[in-house]
């Protein structure tokens, strides 16, 4: 099988204000972007029809720097002032019972490690690193000032501001002592980027704090939601017989930008793309409400407007850093008699939002290319961490596509698209411990189709495919593909791809690991 090599970006520079489209004049506001950390101050100037302006520093502390490069990709940095809520999204209950986690039956829990060599490893190895790592997230607490606060007054996610201080004094001092060069878990652990975020988030729930970023995420989907059903007219409108020049069928090419874009658009921005004012430059007039705060006037054509340039921005042309497009299009469909078709896939999903529509519409697409006896399993964590999408609203979020959309209404009444919690609490994935849900579909899918060759994993966003897992191909067992979406946000990332922040990556790899026979 044929795959696609790293090679230099043939994007140009991205301004670190905004991205100017290539099919809109209006920018997309860097605001969407999590982007690279650059320890920039949002500067914003309350005045009535007031204007924000966003800009880096031109100045930051080495520590700041370092840290920067190593990012890791999630919204917290950004500073957005308290929006007007929107209606909650009511979500059914999910998640793991209390029967534990165990690891995905396609790799081999033996050998498997979640770290990306020089990322999720460098935290537990260079002092320097941690402390610069725990000095960027000292940074980024007012970020969760301001989102606790939004959730408090929007009444969702159980967030009350008192318990959010009592959480934020402890973790600011877990920070401060985890800067100093002798530092060491108390438990022995190795302090892997992975085991950061995952004490982060314990501390989180010790506390009582809730989901902090939970009216951020519910603004979000509603804006998502607001833009699928022209997505899936648009998926419906390209013809079968519509190729690139290798082949690769028009609708997976859509498919896969709007995944990218997914991940581009999200990270805070919905309140802010989806106002009525027209963006200039670098900044965006914002009408404020009768309490003085901006207001969140959903516009549906602007919205659609603002996902466009960043679709344009991430779609195929020769830009992306990694294009294996061409290679997935084989494996699904197996049409060029390279072996057996795709049958089986699972997706484990990032951020709430634009994000999750994406990995909605990819698998839509995809089932729609494998055969009729195909299945795909859509995850999520089963408890809230940052802005990713949990279980609960992953359901939330589908409830509401699929009356907007009989292919995935079908697809799910069928029984060829499943939900499930991954069993993960944390921004990075790790496949040695998932849900007992996740563990036993995939099991009893194995009995099935038991050819490992017929098995995809799709790891979406740089947290859970360029942080951790960006070796994992080493891991699986032999014949299962794993497919790495992201958009690279981060400096380390870029550089040890040899890449630009803010370049596409959609990489296919195939394991080659062979298991003991254990039956």
């Amino acid at each position: 099988m044929s795959v696609s090599s790293p090679r230099a970006s043939s994007r140009s520079s991205v301004s670190a204000v905004s991205i100017s489209s290539r099919s809109s004049r209006h920018p997309l506001l860097v605001l969407a972007l999590p982007s690279a950390r650059l320890s920039a101050p949002y500067l914003v100037s309350a005045r009535r029809s007031c204007r924000f302006s966003f800009r880096s520093s031109a100045s930051s502390s080495s520590s700041a720097s370092k840290a920067s490069a190593s990012a890791s990709g999630d919204s917290s940095s950004l500073v957005a002032p308290v929006v007007a809520p929107t209606p909650r999204v009511v979500a059914r209950g999910g998640g793991d019972d209390d029967g534990g986690l165990l690891p995905l039956p396609l790799i081999d829990a033996e050998k498997y490690r979640h770290v990306s060599p020089g990322v999720c490893d460098a935290c537990a190895s260079d002092a320097d690193i941690r402390a610069a790592w725990a000095q960027l997230l000292i940074d980024q607490i007012p970020a969760h000032q301001v989102q606790a606060r939004r959730s408090e007054q929007a009444n969702v996610g159980g967030v009350t501001y008192e318990a959010y201080e009592r959480f934020e004094q402890a973790y600011h001092s877990w920070l401060e002592d985890m800067k100093q060069p002798d530092w060491h878990p108390a438990s022995g652990e190795a302090p892997t980027l992975l085991w950061m975020v995952r004490e982060k988030e314990r501390l989180v729930r010790e506390y009582g704090c809730g989901d902090v970023f939970a009216a951020m995420k519910d603004e979000e989907g509603q804006v998502a939601l607001a833009l699928y059903p022209e997505l899936c007219a648009e998926l419906d409108g390209k013809s079968e017989l519509a190729l690139s020049p290798d082949g690769v069928p028009a609708v997976l090419e859509l498919a896969l930008a709007c995944c990218l874009a997914g991940n581009l658009f999200d990270a805070g921005a919905a309140w802010l793309i989806a106002s009525e004012a027209n963006c200039v430059d670098d900044e965006c007039e914002v009408d404020l409400d009768s309490d003085g705060e901006p207001g969140l006037l959903l516009n549906n054509a602007k919205v659609a407007d603002t996902f466009r340039a960043a679709r344009a921005f991430c779609e195929r042309d020769g830009g992306w850093h990694y294009d294996d497009a061409a290679a997935l299009s084989s494996r699904l469909t197996a049409k060029d008699g390279s072996g057996r078709p795709i049958r089986r896939a699972v997706v484990f999903c990032d951020n709430a939002g634009a994000d999750t529509m994406g990995m909605v519409l990819l698998a839509r697409t995809i089932l729609q290319m494998m055969g009729d006896d195909a299945m795909v399993a859509l995850t999520a964590n089963s408890s809230s961490a940052l802005n990713d999408v949990t279980f609960a609203e992953l359901e939330a979020f589908v409830d509401e596509a699929r009356r907007a959309d009989a292919v995935v209404d079908d697809m799910l009444q069928s029984g060829r698209l499943v939900l499930l919690p991954s069993g993960q609490d944390s921004t990075l994935l790790d496949l040695g411990s998932i849900s007992n849900e996740l563990h036993a579909w995939v099991t009893s899918e194995l009995d099935i189709v038991t050819s490992h060759d017929e098995w995809l994993i799709v790891l979406d966003g740089m947290g859970r495919s360029l942080e951790s897992n960006f070796q994992a191909y080493e891991y699986v067992t032999q014949g299962t593909s794993v497919l790495t979406l992201a958009m690279i946000k981060s400096e380390i990332n870029a550089r040890r791809l040899e890449a630009n922040v803010k370049d596409c990556v959609v990489r296919l790899r195939t394991g080659e690991r062979q298991l003991k026979n254990t039956s």
